[in-house]
């Protein structure tokens, strides 16, 4: 597991994107980033050769209307030998991430370049909780609107041949006597939550002295919101549509704008009490208690629960506004985790970021534990670090088999009743009968 976790954080593939050709596009690009290559955000990445680069050629898809229909033949109609690679470029639509990759798998694209006007804004923020069935065959990027107009103005001139460069470098490893990271979450997300719930007891083991942590979340804004001044309410944002979640109940009572809520509620326990540990107990007992529930009453217990100060807590809420209508004043600790958010290659968050790296692997204890002890030094590894492996997963091995042994103890006693009860009411039934029987006789004889 450890060499599997090492490869995945420590053994990272950066990419790069260069123009090959046309040389009238290569140094328009160089002009505009210092010859550092295409600025995007990278959406999937796969088991790429370190070390390589990939030419190829570039192909513009239009979507029809922003739709997910598909045309194969399109893509067909080009010449394309089948010993080169092509890269398929579109622009956002409302097709979804992992669909448009698909298409350009299943079309023969060797990577999906996405251009979309929205990526200029720093607020590019998905899920992985909605983007689950993301193709993992060929590389995502997705580049500004600016960027793929451009490259678009040469691919729509049939006297240019749009050629990228991709190359895959390594990363070596980061490491230090004490590591940092920081996660950047959303609170409407349950699968995350609990893992955090799950991960309670790995996280407070590393001290103070070991570990150095920081929360942060990532939220999306709504473009429409933005074209009217942010000056109307939604009802999955907050500031007027600056900072937004998804609807984690969709026709339930809750929105995004509850989501957003929490978010800030514990942007403010971390900024109030600057203790990682009392961070961590509030998340544990907010799965405890409430994990779908983003009302008063629930925080309210909450902080309760574990012994904070609601007063301080909303005072650094409603204090966090730039005046006092929250549903359309800008908010200045929001607005730092959009600006922080929007300094990363990232769009896809839970994200898990140690000593300046991005962890690429799944979201289990043992792959997150691998990923923060592989950033010490060997001197001062701590002691959690030394656990073997076995022992670990063997304890959530038993853990899941007495959670499925006390389900399977709990169903075997309702069914155990159900029957008890259907026998009684069999029984009731027929005496009820016998009864009626009896007594039908007893006032015939007397007639």
């Amino acid at each position: 597991m450890s060499k599997i976790i090492f490869s995945a954080l420590f053994s990272l593939i950066y990419t790069k994107i260069f123009i090959y050709s046309p040389e009238e596009l290569k140094s328009e690009i160089e002009n505009r980033y210092s010859n550092h290559g295409v600025k995007f955000k990278q959406a999937g990445l796969t088991n790429l050769p370190i070390g390589s680069i990939m030419n190829g050629k570039v192909i513009y898809y239009p979507y029809i209307n922003g739709t997910c229909s598909f045309n194969y033949s399109l893509i067909s109609n080009y010449d394309i030998e089948a010993s080169n690679a092509y890269f398929l470029l579109v622009d956002s639509s409302e097709c979804s991430i992992a669909v448009q990759a698909r298409n350009a798998h299943s079309a023969g694209a060797a990577a999906l370049i996405i251009s979309d006007e929205s990526i200029e804004q720093s607020d590019y923020a998905v899920s992985i909780e909605n983007e689950s069935k993301i193709n993992k065959e060929i590389p995502i990027y997705i580049i500004s609107g600016d960027d793929g107009n451009l490259i678009k103005k040469y691919t729509n001139d049939s006297s240019y041949e749009v050629i990228l460069s991709l190359t895959f470098e390594k990363i070596e490893p980061i490491v230090n006597r004490k590591i940092n990271y920081t996660i950047w979450m959303s609170s409407g997300d349950l699968q995350f939550s609990r893992f955090i719930y799950e991960f309670y007891d790995t996280a407070i083991k590393l001290s103070e002295k070991q570990a150095s942590f920081v929360p942060h979340y990532a939220h999306f804004s709504c473009y429409k919101c933005k074209y009217r001044g942010y000056q109307e309410p939604h009802p999955d944002c907050l500031s007027g549509g600056r900072y937004c979640a998804r609807d984690p109940d969709f026709s339930g009572p809750f929105t995004g704008r509850d989501v957003v809520t929490e978010d800030l509620r514990q942007i403010c326990i971390f900024r109030l009490y600057k203790d990682y540990k009392l961070w961590y107990r509030y998340m544990k007992k907010r799965y405890e208690m409430c994990p779908n529930d983003f009302s008063d009453k629930c925080s309210d217990a909450l902080m309760s629960a574990v012994n904070l100060n609601r007063k301080n807590i909303t005072k650094c809420m409603e204090d966090s506004f730039d005046k006092n209508r929250p549903m359309i004043d800008d908010n200045f600790l929001l607005s730092k985790e959009k600006l922080e958010w929007g300094k990363l290659d990232l769009i896809y968050f839970p994200a898990l970021i140690v000593n300046n790296i991005t962890y690429r692997g799944d979201w289990d204890i043992l792959g997150i534990k691998n990923a923060l002890c592989e950033g010490f030094n060997e001197e001062s590894k701590p002691d959690l670090c030394l656990i073997p492996e076995k022992e670990i997963s063997e304890k959530y091995v038993i853990e899941g088999w007495m959670a499925l042994a006390i389900t399977v103890i709990v169903i075997s006693i309702i069914i155990f009743f159900l029957i008890v009860y259907r026998l009684w009411v069999r029984r009731e039934a027929k005496s009820q009968v016998n009864y009626h029987i009896s007594s039908y006789f007893m006032i015939k004889n007397d007639h």
